[in-house]
């Protein structure tokens, strides 16, 4: 019964969490680096990421029922990260841009917190229905 509460929405925000985690350590990076000659800026393409973690397993509801569909979540830990292409480089060959990557860490930081607000909610609801239970 608990997989069954637990299952489905949890382990996708998971992975969310995880992939916002790791493209905020990458943005970090290219912000560190923006006056190393030659450095290349990074990204972990998110949607690519996610749909690769959906593509692996298959996001179906957990059996509770025998009429149900059966299915899991396994997600990797691993993040892929990628070199940008899509900037010129500068006269030192470096092609990080300071204002698209303080636009890329204000959006990741709020879909980041969007995640952990919606997991919280479901926890929420999880303590309520135990609540309720006694």
């Amino acid at each position: 019964m608990i997989k069954g509460v637990l299952g489905g929405i949890i382990p996708f925000l998971e992975r969310t969490l995880d992939v916002r985690a790791a493209r905020h350590e990458v943005i970090s990076s290219n912000i560190a680096n923006e006056e190393t000659p030659g450095y290349r800026a990074r990204d972990v393409d998110f949607e690519k990421e996610l749909k690769s973690s959906m593509n692996r397993s298959s996001l179906r509801p957990v059996v509770t029922h025998a009429g149900h569909i059966s299915g899991s979540l396994p997600l990797s830990s691993d993040v892929r990260i990628v070199v940008s292409d899509d900037r010129k480089a500068g006269l030192d060959g470096n092609t990080v841009s300071l204002e698209k990557e303080m636009v890329k860490v204000t959006e990741n930081t709020m879909m980041y917190r969007t995640a952990v607000s919606m997991l919280s909610k479901k926890f929420q609801i999880i303590r309520d229905a135990i609540k309720e239970g006694r």
